[in-house]
């Protein structure tokens, strides 16, 4: 389609040059020298036609080799897909935007296609409030037991295995937790994938079947922190941090550390 809409802006702009120039040879046999300067306008027309078509065809590259490092929408999505604690509680999240994320969730692949997931959503202040004490927050952070009352977030989504399906998952809740997340950073949205969780008492607060296995938990919810990303330090520390402005800092390694080698 992209190949095609460039013919035909090749096409528009070729034959809007063909018309002005006979148009002008047609004033110059019926009028003779006095078109001239008739001609020599239109001549001028398409000149400058030309010279436009040039200058946004470069413009039109030069975004796009811009955008192609610094200003791809994935890549911003993806920086913007930071762990968030800290919510504002208030600040409701619907469930139809719940099941916006999970049809995200079921379109990502899937070992075999087996596709053994299942999830249950919450968007209920009181079901909310049984999720959040089967979850452990921050382990890095000494002292700090979660996000306090009005911090907390607004929405759950938990990922279970279904295991007459089969009995082990291997990464596929990964994938679909990814996906579910970067969904929530397109709605401004932001969350924490969770995997520490009290696990029995969270399937007895909610009653799950034996027959799944919960796997992960995403808290969701308007973001109430900034999360910055740091170059991790020589000695290797990668352990995040919050500063006493309360800003979070989550160090990462460099591509050179990360990149072996090219075969």
């Amino acid at each position: 389609m992209r190949i095609f809409m460039k013919k035909f802006d090749l096409f528009i702009t070729f034959s809007l040059t063909a018309i002005i120039y006979f148009a002008g040879l047609g004033l110059t046999r019926l009028y003779g020298p006095e078109a001239v300067p008739i001609l020599f306008c239109l001549l001028l027309l398409v000149v400058l036609l030309f010279l436009f078509e040039i200058y946004r065809r470069l413009a039109r590259h030069i975004r796009g080799v811009g955008r192609g490092r610094n200003e791809s929408p994935l890549r911003d999505i993806i920086l913007g897909n930071r762990s968030c604690r800290r919510f504002h509680q208030d600040a409701p999240v619907s469930c139809g935007s719940l099941k916006e994320l999970l049809e995200l969730a079921r379109l990502s692949p899937s070992a075999a296609n087996l596709q053994p997931l299942k999830y249950i959503v919450s968007c209920d202040p009181s079901a909310n409030n049984r999720i959040f004490p089967c979850l452990s927050w921050a382990g890095y952070i000494e002292d700090w037991p979660g996000p306090a009352e009005g911090e907390r977030p607004a929405a759950y989504i938990i990922i279970l295995g279904d295991t007459e399906i089969r009995d082990s998952f291997g990464c596929d809740h990964g994938i679909a937790a990814q996906s579910i997340m970067l969904g929530a950073v397109e709605k401004g949205l932001r969350g924490c994938i969770i995997g520490s969780i009290h696990r029995e008492k969270l399937r007895r607060e909610l009653d799950i079947s034996p027959r799944y296995e919960i796997l992960l938990v995403i808290a969701l919810g308007t973001p109430a922190e900034k999360v910055m990303l740091e170059k991790a330090g020589v000695d290797g520390d990668i352990k995040y941090w919050r500063g006493a402005d309360q800003v979070h800092h989550v160090p990462k390694r460099t591509l050179e550390e990360i990149f072996l080698r090219r075969i």
